[in-house]
């Protein structure tokens, strides 16, 4: 057991978020002596929470943080507060962080799949804060460590002051301009490896270890998904598909390729692998299918990649993502936009 070290997750808004409750009591079978906890606005996700044995903590926007808010310029409507939920999470764990002065904090968004291999103890025992690179403008925090309030008090100080100056920043862009600024003050973590050409878009990320990307692979001998290869195998999330699941669909803007790569499953260890050799940590399940998360993962994640050798099951459907999406539609537009709404599906 690791002391002084907990696994976070942050979870803003009343949304259910199904894949969430799975992902955490997922973690606490494998893992049962780390201490998992939850932030949250929700009293009731809070008390779930305690009902499930995880601690709780309540965050709650302060006067700066709302008016700060206020100056965004995305779309406050979109999904319920996607944007301001999304840059909002970081702040929660910084200031949760900075509450547990001798506490190192490894964050979770609610979709990062880990699998067994996946190494809390390094990363909890990192010295300064690390996430991902996704290109040259976005950086991932998905997977996001904080190993002391001093250095969350310094990040959630400079982040408050990027997006004042600057509130069209996503939670994306807002850790890559700290990073372009400060790059002696944090870690990128690896999610490539040099060796395999394949895998690394050289068009766009040139030397992979100037970009942040293979740079740290020596501490970890292995790769974190900072978002392509779970994309690219598990889908994309069916919100932005009206209701479909789009797999094995290229991402130009990404500085990785898992197309050009083989993804294995070894059932032995339970741990997946590119081109059978390097250890693959986690995948980010932008789809947010639960069977990705609960009692049976190791047969969802071994059919999928099985399915991925042949580019079969290329894509699925969410009934859950497609309801909810057209409750969200008849809010905004009325039952009079029914049939423009079914003109935009038949469309796809």
């Amino acid at each position: 057991m690791l002391n002084n070290f907990e696994i976070v997750f942050v979870h803003l808004g009343e949304a259910k978020a199904i894949h969430l409750w799975k992902n955490i009591n997922n973690i606490k079978k494998c893992w049962p002596d780390y201490t998992i906890t939850l932030v949250s606005d929700s009293k009731n996700n809070l008390r779930k929470a305690e009902k499930n044995g995880i601690l709780s903590s309540e965050f709650q926007i302060t006067e700066y943080l709302g008016k700060m808010l206020r100056q965004s310029k995305h779309n406050a409507s979109f999904r319920q507060g996607f944007w301001n939920y999304s840059i909002l999470r970081l702040f929660a764990v910084l200031q949760y962080s900075i509450s547990k002065p001798d506490t190192r904090v490894v964050h979770l968004e609610s979709d990062i799949a880990v699998f067994p291999n996946f190494p809390f103890d390094k990363l909890s025992g990192l010295h300064k804060p690390s996430w991902m690179r996704f290109n040259e403008s976005h950086d991932v925090g998905a997977i996001f460590t904080l190993p002391n309030a001093q250095q969350s008090q310094f990040l959630l100080d400079q982040f408050t002051q990027l997006f004042s100056e600057d509130p069209s920043l996503t939670d994306m862009t807002l850790l890559n301009t700290f990073a372009r600024l400060h790059p002696d003050l944090f870690l990128y973590l690896p999610v490539a490896v040099n060796g395999y050409d394949g895998l690394i878009r050289r068009d766009i990320a040139g030397n992979s270890e100037s970009v942040g990307i293979t740079e740290n692979f020596a501490l970890f001998n292995g790769i974190f998904d900072s978002a392509p290869l779970g994309m690219w195998l598990l889908g994309q999330d069916p919100r932005n598909h009206l209701g479909r699941i789009i797999r094995y669909r290229e991402l130009p803007e990404s500085y990785i390729q898992p197309q050009q790569v083989q993804i294995n499953f070894d059932e032995t260890r339970n741990t997946l692998y590119f081109n059978s050799q390097v250890p693959i940590f986690n995948l980010h399940v932008h789809s947010k299918e639960v069977k990705y998360f609960g009692d049976g993962w190791r047969r969802a994640i071994k059919s999928r990649v099985r399915d991925s050798h042949k580019l079969s099951s290329s894509s699925g459907f969410s009934i859950r993502a497609f309801g909810k999406l057209s409750t969200d539609y008849l809010k905004r537009n009325g039952v009079r936009a029914i049939p423009r709404g079914f003109a935009k599906l038949f469309k796809l």
